[in-house]
Formats: structure tokens, C-alpha cells, sequence
């Protein structure tokens, strides 16, 4: 993964830039090599942007994306915006990241040990007298049932330890038929 970052300095017209990054933002989206983006006006100095791209690889930044097809059509949305750019530099992460405190998880948000506490019980409390769940019984839906059933459990089990440390970025996957996203990690 690396993250681009292109500062700008835009004195006239700020809602023509705005909005020539959000039609470039079309082709961003259908990029296979762009995790996320985010276009950032400065508070101090209003004339000033910084719009921040995660690619997958430097490599398929400047040789997939800037390569391909949607690239032609985003330089034209953002082409008038080119002598704006004051740097333009790519960055891989380091392990220094963290998140603040000053959103609750969700956890803290729900009410926290209490309240999984009364939910695991009124759950538990509604399965017992729920003798028919009503889902298929066929064995391939059955299958990836339990199996996405058993990996959950697995792991909240792992990751709810004393001592387990999460990792903050993994994938996650869909419930399907067995089938998991691919692991760009």
C-alpha cells in the first residue's frame, strides 16, 4: 500500500475545483487500484488542498492506474488544476497510527459489559424457547452456515482475550458460499 498526497493552491474559484475533483472522483471509484481517497481544505489558509489517495502499490499508481483507461478522463476533469500542484509525493505507512478517543467505540456507545451482558442473557433467554429456527436444511446452505458461524466464533474468541492484540486492518469476509475476498495485505 502507499499513499499519495498532492497539496494544491487554489486562490480563485475553490467550488470549480471541488467540484472538478468530485467528477475525477468517478474514476477513482472505478479504479482497481485505489483503496480510498480524500480531498481536504485547509481551515487556515483556504486556498490551500491537500487530496490524500491510497493505492494498492505505487506501481499500480503510476503504471495501472496512469496506464489505463480511466486515467484520460480523470486528467481531464482535474487538467485546469495541474499548475495548482505544489508537491506531489508518494508514502508507505509506518506502524506509528493509533485512533483517538474522542469517539466512543461501539462498544462504550451500546453501554458497555452491562449491556452485552443483558443482551447475551435476553438472547440466550429467547433461543431456549425457540425450539425451530426455520432456516433451510439443505446441506450446502447448511455448510456455509456453520462455517461462517464457526469463524466468527473463532475469531471474537481470539480477539476478545486479555491479552490478544487485533489487527487493525484485516479482511473480512462476505457470507457466501465459501467463497472469501482475496487477503491484499
Amino acid at each position: 500500500m502507499t499513499i499519495e498526497y498532492i497539496r494544491y493552491r487554489v486562490p480563485d474559484d475553490p467550488a470549480a475545483f471541488e467540484a472538478a475533483y468530485a467528477r475525477a472522483a468517478g474514476f477513482l471509484d472505478r479504479a482497481p487500484q485505489c483503496i480510498d481517497y480524500e480531498l481536504s481544505r485547509c481551515t487556515d489558509e483556504p486556498a490551500a488542498y491537500t487530496l490524500r489517495i491510497t493505492w494498492t502499490s505505487a506501481d499500480d499508481h503510476t503504471k495501472g492506474f496512469r496506464g489505463g483507461d480511466l486515467f484520460p478522463g480523470f486528467l481531464a476533469e482535474i487538467r485546469p488544476y495541474v499548475e495548482a500542484i505544489e508537491e506531489m509525493r508518494h508514502y508507505e505507512p509506518t506502524t506509528v497510527r493509533g485512533i483517538g478517543h474522542a469517539v466512543p467505540s461501539l462498544f462504550e456507545w451500546a453501554g458497555g459489559t452491562e449491556a452485552f451482558d443483558r443482551l447475551t442473557e435476553r438472547f440466550y433467554d429467547k433461543v431456549t424457547i425457540d425450539n425451530v429456527v426455520g432456516l433451510p436444511d439443505d446441506p450446502e446452505f447448511r455448510a456455509a452456515f456453520v462455517g461462517y458461524i464457526e469463524w466468527g466464533t473463532r475469531l471474537a474468541l481470539a480477539n476478545s482475550q486479555p491479552d490478544a492484540s487485533p489487527p487493525r486492518e484485516a479482511p473480512v469476509p462476505h457470507w457466501g458460499w465459501g467463497v472469501a475476498p482475496p487477503y491484499l495485505g
